[in-house]
């Protein structure tokens, strides 16, 4: 029997964030003329709860409940160009 896992933090009550952030991006597997080459990030935007924030990552999660989340964009702290409260 599998044990019940204690939340690591409140999941309830946490505020919405957007997070806007650099990506990494790929021209694909096939070839291209050098000219396809970007020399700039794809700019992204993510609404959802922060539910990691460490030295390296940001983690967001779409949807929360009580003890679990799901939805999870893994953000390196890096890449983030702004963070704004929204609730």
């Amino acid at each position: 029997m599998l044990k019940k896992k204690k939340p690591i933090k409140k999941l309830k009550n946490l505020p919405i964030y957007l997070i806007e952030w650099d990506d990494h991006c790929s021209a694909g597997t096939n070839w291209h003329d050098a000219s396809v080459s970007r020399d700039f990030p794809i700019k992204c935007q993510s609404v959802g709860f922060i539910v990691k924030d460490n030295k390296k990552v940001l983690t967001v999660a779409q949807n929360i409940n009580e003890s679990h989340v799901a939805d999870l964009t893994v953000i390196l702290k890096s890449c983030i160009t702004k963070k704004v409260k929204l609730g």
